[in-house]
């Protein structure tokens, strides 16, 4: 069985078709995606004087026929971010609205993941390839709906979900964060739901643990220090580079012993590391660059792991 992983695609809608190609380039089996699908950022596309007009991170798009419309709306939700068709004077009132511009996030994020479900349904529907699609702690509660209403796409959040004979076990939550996304779990509740769930799985030389976080000073999870004012901190001019994984995490894959981890939540930490028995990898993210990080592993019943290759374009 061929696995092709990847994580952390912030609404990018050009790294998802590439995740759904993927499936034909590298002759998969089964497609995961595991979590972080929600885009950051809402991109108001102005009418005026029978235009439109966005900024898009510092470059001016500009639209004046429906067809230049269009293409201006692919290429803001291709950069990672949700366009919002408005008047100025319609922006000003949601963006002094703090409850209104969460609406619309929602919104615009639902609407994305269900592009998103539809567009797999379409390509993979009968190819025999699996598609399973999480949510991470920075994505609202709101997608899981059509999430779970897809006869095709899976949510394996939570679950522990059968592979030919390889148990997946899926946990999207995180560890608690400086930014309080909405879905964290302090270590101490982490640890209890993970090992309740790791403990239904029979064999645990066939488990595959899904966690959207990386475990704890594994290499897997170095990042950026911060401070309480979400400021990045220095030491001789450079970043100093912290862990910031989850102990819970490391705790179950140490007790547990999986065959094989897959992780993301750090974008810049992509790689491999060693718990045990255990494999973890991380393909890490370059999602606003418009490219696919992933992972290709073959699994065998009788040796496990055959190989992996880290995956970019």
């Amino acid at each position: 069985m061929r696995i092709f992983f990847v994580t952390d695609l912030h609404g990018s809608d050009l790294c998802f078709r590439k995740f759904v190609n993927a499936a034909k380039v590298y002759e998969a089996d089964v497609l995961i995606l595991g979590g972080d699908v929600c885009g950051k950022h809402v991109v108001p596309v102005l009418a005026a004087e029978g235009r439109h007009r966005a900024d898009l991170f510092g470059e001016e798009l500009v639209a004046s026929s429906p067809q230049e419309l269009d293409e201006l709306l692919r290429r803001v939700r291709d950069a990672a971010a949700y366009p919002y068709p408005c008047t100025a004077e319609e922006w000003e009132a949601i963006v002094a609205d703090d409850e209104a511009l969460d609406e619309l996030f929602v919104k615009l994020s639902v609407e994305s993941v269900g592009r998103w479900v539809e567009l797999a349904e379409e390509r993979l529907a009968g190819s025999g390839v699996r598609c399973l699609i999480g949510a991470g702690n920075d994505d609202p509660v709101a997608i899981d709906a059509v999430l779970n209403g897809s006869d095709f796409v899976e949510n394996p959040d939570w679950r522990v979900v059968d592979l030919d004979g390889f148990s997946l076990l899926t946990v999207c939550d995180a560890n608690p964060t400086p930014w309080d996304s909405p879905r964290e779990l302090s270590e101490e509740e982490y640890g209890r739901r993970l090992g309740e769930l790791a403990a239904s799985v029979a064999d645990h030389s066939r488990s595959i643990f899904n966690l959207h976080v990386p475990p704890y000073d594994s290499t897997l999870d170095t990042a950026p220090e911060i401070d309480a004012e979400l400021r990045v901190q220095y030491a001789g001019g450079e970043p100093r580079m912290v862990p910031v994984g989850s102990t819970a995490v490391r705790e179950g894959i140490e007790r547990f012993q999986p065959l094989l981890g897959l992780h993301g939540h750090v974008h810049e930490s992509q790689g491999t590391a060693r718990l045990g028995r255990s494999l973890c990898i991380n393909p890490g993210s370059t999602y606003e660059q418009g490219r696919l990080d992933g992972v290709i592993v073959e699994l065998s019943r009788r040796k496990g792991v055959k190989g992996y290759q880290f995956t970019s374009g």
